[in-house]
C-alpha cells in the first residue's frame, strides 16, 4: 500500500510541476514557448503512462493480499485479472518506452503501415541503446545511412 501512495504522490508532484513550468513559460515567453510546453506535456504523459501501467499491474496482487490477510478468499475473476496483468507488465513498459519514437516516426512516415512504423521504432530504439545515444531525430534516408554505417562500424578494422 505504501508503494501505491508514494507513486501516486510522486506522479502528482511531477504533473503539477510540469503544469507550473508550462504556465511560467507561457507567461514569460508567450506562445513562442509552445514547443517546449508540448515537450513538457509529453514528459508528463510518459510518467503518467508508466504509473498507470504499474497501478494496473499491481492493484490485483495488492487487493488479493489484503483480502487474504483479512480472511477473505479472493474470487476467481480477481485471480484471473492478477495473472493476466502481472504477466504483461514488461509488455506495457516496452510499449510505453517505444511510444515517443513511434509517434515521431509515425509523423515522419504517414504513408507507411502501423506495423512498419512499430518495427522501425523498435529497431531505432535498439540501435540508439546500443550506440549509447539518448535522443536523435533523423529522416528516413539518414536513418538508413546511419543504420548501415553503424553496422559497418561494428566490424573490426583489419
Amino acid at each position: 500500500i505504501f508503494s501505491f501512495v508514494v507513486i501516486i504522490a510522486s506522479m502528482s508532484i511531477i504533473y503539477f510541476h510540469i503544469q507550473n513550468n508550462i504556465k511560467k513559460m507561457r507567461e514569460r515567453y508567450g506562445e513562442s514557448s509552445v514547443i517546449n510546453s508540448r515537450q513538457l506535456q509529453e514528459v508528463g504523459k510518459q510518467a503518467f503512462l508508466y504509473v498507470s501501467a504499474f497501478m494496473i499491474t499491481f492493484i490485483w496482487p495488492m487487493s488479493i493480499t489484503i483480502e487474504r490477510q483479512i480472511g477473505i478468499t479472493p474470487p476467481i475473476w480477481q485471480n484471473a485479472l492478477f495473472s493476466f496483468f502481472f504477466t504483461l507488465q514488461g509488455f506495457w513498459n516496452f510499449i510505453i518506452f517505444i511510444r515517443p519514437m513511434y509517434r515521431q516516426l509515425r509523423r515522419e512516415n504517414k504513408e507507411n503501415s502501423f506495423f512498419w512504423v512499430l518495427r522501425a521504432a523498435i529497431r531505432k530504439e535498439a540501435t540508439m541503446m546500443r550506440s549509447g545515444q539518448i535522443t536523435g531525430r533523423t529522416s528516413r534516408t539518414s536513418r538508413d545511412t546511419n543504420a548501415s554505417t553503424s553496422r559497418g562500424s561494428l566490424q573490426h578494422p583489419h
